[in-house]
């Protein structure tokens, strides 16, 4: 405990922890992060909510470049709680984001689905960026595709939540290009469902193919992505293919990246 705290100065002791944080910044040492966690609790308890996310947030920056996903998806919580009661939404969704995407990394789908899934909702109903409703959506669909264990049902009866959120609020909010989701997300996740249910390694590979430059572009998605081929190479092979299901094998490869208008539909015909 500083001299401040012990004279009850609370805000002049978290300033000082700042200092010193910075301090030990500059070098190899743990002093930094015991510092700061001590000044953003300390900023919390006097009601300065912004100033302690604020330092929640660079400990979880410090313990990412790391590699410490754990112990930064936690600080990133508390930041984005602190943003939250504070009316910061903005800035509560970006540190939501680095907890969802950490839980995800660490493989705790769970944790990383209903988050993913919220922040697409919030994202639509901020007339936020297509790319970031389509990237938080696409995430908490491959979420579930590693987490069913093969249940390609799971993954499409997501996929409709996801579509009744979406159109309709877009729609709501100008932007007109609603296609953009089924040709993005829908497809991907709805091939990859088909390939697990079907246990067809090629239909996966497939689609990998045809959206490389997605996949290549967003490490997290190439990380599920790959994720979920290895749970299907694991899955026990199929016993027979009869020819309906290799026509229909074919049909799904034929219609890889064409717009699909009645998507549940055509997955199940």
């Amino acid at each position: 405990m500083s001299m401040y705290e012990q004279m009850g100065k609370v805000e002049e002791a978290a300033s000082t922890y700042v200092a010193a944080a910075q301090y030990f910044k500059k070098y190899p040492s743990e002093g930094a992060v015991t510092c700061l966690s001590r000044a953003a609790m300390l900023f919390e308890e006097i009601g300065q909510l912004s100033t302690s996310a604020r330092y929640f947030q660079e400990l979880g920056d410090i313990f990412e470049a790391e590699g410490k996903l754990s112990e930064s998806k936690e600080h990133y919580r508390n930041a984005a709680d602190l943003y939250l009661a504070n009316d910061s939404q903005v800035l509560s969704n970006q540190c939501r984001t680095k907890v969802a995407k950490h839980a995800a990394e660490l493989e705790r789908y769970t944790e990383a689905i209903p988050l993913f899934e919220a922040l697409a909702r919030d994202a639509v109903t901020a007339a936020a960026s297509k790319k970031t409703v389509r990237e938080m959506f696409l995430y908490a669909g491959l979420c579930h595709l590693c987490s069913v264990g093969g249940n390609g049902g799971v993954v499409k009866e997501a996929l409709k939540r996801f579509q009744a959120v979406s159109l309709p609020e877009l729609v709501d909010f100008g932007l007109d290009d609603v296609t953009w989701f089924h040709n993005e997300v829908a497809n991907i996740l709805q091939y990859f469902a088909t390939a697990f249910e079907k246990k067809s390694r090629n239909l996966y590979t497939e689609v990998l193919n045809t959206h490389e430059v997605l996949f290549r572009n967003d490490p997290l998605a190439r990380l599920l992505a790959n994720r979920g081929q290895k749970k299907l190479k694991a899955l026990p092979a199929r016993l027979k293919t009869t020819r309906q299901d290799s026509e229909v094998q074919q049909a799904n490869l034929d219609q890889l990246g064409e717009p699909m208008t009645d998507t549940n539909e055509e997955m199940t015909q």
